[in-house]
């Protein structure tokens, strides 16, 4: 198969996708080009989204990758694909016409990965820049910069643990608070309440788990405004993140601004810990059942209750790892999602 990409503004909401089609494409499965800019009409470089045509067997469809948190997409860009994935989708928004039945569907979880290698940095630099061919003096310079920023991203693909290696009994959960002056268009009694609400639940854990839990507010304004007592140290290195995570049995996620389902979620399933989560409101294209992958919790009470059952519970604890380590390995590790893509884009 010949995946063309369209220039696209730079977003590490299209890495997965980009990471994803680079392992495919190592694999002998596709090969990737990069079409002219002048080909895809202005109006749909947008952010966040990522575009391709598909050529396989005499057949052609254009596709395009919508990595926005929000459900909400517009009829004339939609329009403009044979295949539309969306990672904010929910049937209740997205199958009310027709346009959207035949056009929409469910992308899956998302998270920050960028692929170890010389191609995917290539490609990522081709993607964003205007100008398709620069003098050789340019390009050797941007791809040495380029490499340099990279390197530090490559560890950003190293999630997955398998579900056997033993964890610490504890409970991780950190989380951000946004202020009005972030998220203008955010109805000021919802981020209230979501502000709150992530308040509650830090110290809901704090209280009932103590010295067996790890979290607390992202160093913000808000949070220093709001809970300055439940600010966390700023520690921005990604690689202590993914250590502290891989310790942990129980890691705690809240859906984000739009009831997205956030990347954190993607990469505990990743690292086969156990995810104790609100209620999900978007659907990924190979469900995730609660019980089995997760458990839910509406409220920071619901949340002690089921990590205390989890750390309770062995047989539960390890199943769910092993479950999560499954969905890791089949649908979420970036090339069976990309395939599985593929695959239902060209079946119409």
């Amino acid at each position: 198969m010949r995946v063309v990409l369209y220039p696209a503004p730079q977003s590490v909401h299209i890495a997965q996708v980009l990471t994803g089609l680079v392992a495919l494409e190592r694999q002998g499965s596709i090969d990737i080009g990069i079409g002219p800019r002048g080909v895809l009409p202005e109006a749909l470089r947008l952010r966040h989204h990522l575009w391709a045509d598909l050529e396989y067997d005499g057949t052609c469809r254009r596709v395009c990758f919508d990595m926005l948190d929000s459900t909400d997409v517009d009829e004339a860009i939609v329009r403009a694909a044979d295949v539309y994935f969306k990672r904010g989708y929910t049937a209740e928004v997205h199958a009310a016409s027709d346009w959207q039945v035949r056009t929409i569907r469910p992308y899956g979880l998302n998270y920050e990965c960028f692929a170890q290698s010389l191609r995917f940095r290539a490609l990522w630099y081709a993607l964003a820049r205007d100008d398709r061919q620069l003098p050789g003096v340019v390009t050797k310079m941007a791809n040495g910069l380029i490499g340099r920023w990279q390197k530090p991203l490559g560890e950003r693909n190293q999630l997955a643990v398998s579900a056997e290696v033993p964890a610490a009994e504890r409970v991780m959960f950190t989380t951000r608070l946004w202020g009005r002056d972030q998220v203008p268009a955010i109805d000021p009694c919802v981020l209230e309440r979501l502000n709150a609400s992530r308040v509650a639940t830090v110290l809901a854990l704090k209280s009932a788990f103590a010295g067996r839990f790890t979290g607390g507010l992202v160093d913000n304004a808000a949070a220093r405004a709001t809970a300055p007592d439940l600010v966390v140290p700023d520690d921005t290195s990604r690689a202590a993140y993914i250590a502290r995570m891989q310790r942990h049995l129980v890691c705690v996620t809240t859906t984000g601004l739009h009831g997205s389902t956030g990347w954190k979620f993607a990469e505990y399933i990743a690292a086969s810990r156990c995810v104790v989560s609100e209620p999900l409101v978007h659907a990924p294209m190979v469900p995730l059942e609660a019980g089995v992958h997760y458990l839910s919790a509406p409220s920071a009470e619901a949340c002690v209750a089921a990590c205390d059952r989890l750390l309770s519970d062995p047989t539960l604890a390890a199943d769910m790892r092993r479950a999560n380590a499954h969905y890791y390995a089949h649908y979420l590790r970036p090339d069976c999602l990309l395939q599985r893509c593929l695959n239902v884009a060209m079946e119409g």
